[in-house]
């Protein structure tokens, strides 16, 4: 279902920068910490879960704001903020080398993901933004077979900070790209805010229908990604 096009000048359209995780594809969220939580031995809670969820919100942030990420500070979050753990004494170490293991088995896309930008590729030059780990990354990607379909994959190691100004003016320098010649498809609050202060427009693809919230950050929204086509067509 398309919800919203208010996307202006669509003719000048070349380029196209796409978020990974909840816009090219999903994570099983309940049955990836439930069998993570079970390796350990302990059990799923939907508490949990809400803890664990706030956790990765706070990661995500300090992904692109600290060098710290890569090493002690991911594994001190997980270990002073998911109470199960502490409860139990496991550390945050051995929590994040089984999530970051397993995660890829949990990842989801919709139905003929590959064709749907396979055909967006041949009108569009495609790019990938991420916070997260290249190489968590391209396994996403890679499971879906769409890693040819990329001009570039931007992820931490980048050091491009997706929820600043200067996140995004590095791929538009870096590029040669104006403004107005890509739109970014993601559905994080902070990049979307980001993107507009560079002049660059935003698709929202709200796959649950519940992040209203967003809607006025968004001149497009979708709930299915097969509708980016629609959306991306000029209007008689």
């Amino acid at each position: 279902m398309i919800i919203k096009d208010e996307i202006t000048n669509k003719e000048k359209l070349k380029y196209l920068c796409l978020d990974i995780d909840n816009t090219l594809t999903r994570l099983s969220i309940s049955k990836f910490l439930s069998d993570t939580l079970a390796y350990f031995d302990l059990p799923y809670t939907s508490e949990t879960e809400l803890e664990f969820l706030k956790i990765i919100k706070q990661l995500d942030y300090q992904s692109l704001t600290t060098r710290n990420y890569e090493n002690d500070f991911y594994v001190e979050v997980f270990q002073n903020n998911l109470s199960i753990l502490k409860r139990n004494k496991i550390s945050g170490k051995d929590f994040k080398e089984v999530m970051i293991k397993g995660e890829n088995d949990y990842v989801i896309a919709e139905d003929n993901i590959k064709e749907e930008i396979k055909l967006l590729a041949l009108k569009y030059k495609l790019y990938c933004y991420t916070n997260w780990e290249k190489d968590q990354a391209l396994k996403k990607l890679a499971k879906y077979e769409l890693i040819p379909y990329f001009q570039e994959i931007y992820a931490f190691e980048n050091n491009y900070i997706k929820f600043f100004r200067r996140g995004f003016s590095k791929i538009l320098t870096s590029q040669h790209i104006n403004p107005e010649e890509i739109i970014y498809i993601g559905n994080i609050k902070k990049d979307m805010i980001s993107s507009h202060k560079v002049g660059v427009q935003n698709i929202l693809i709200d796959y649950d229908n519940n992040m209203h919230n967003l809607y006025d950050k968004a001149e497009g929204i979708t709930t299915e990604f097969k509708n980016l086509k629609r959306i991306l067509i000029k209007k008689d």
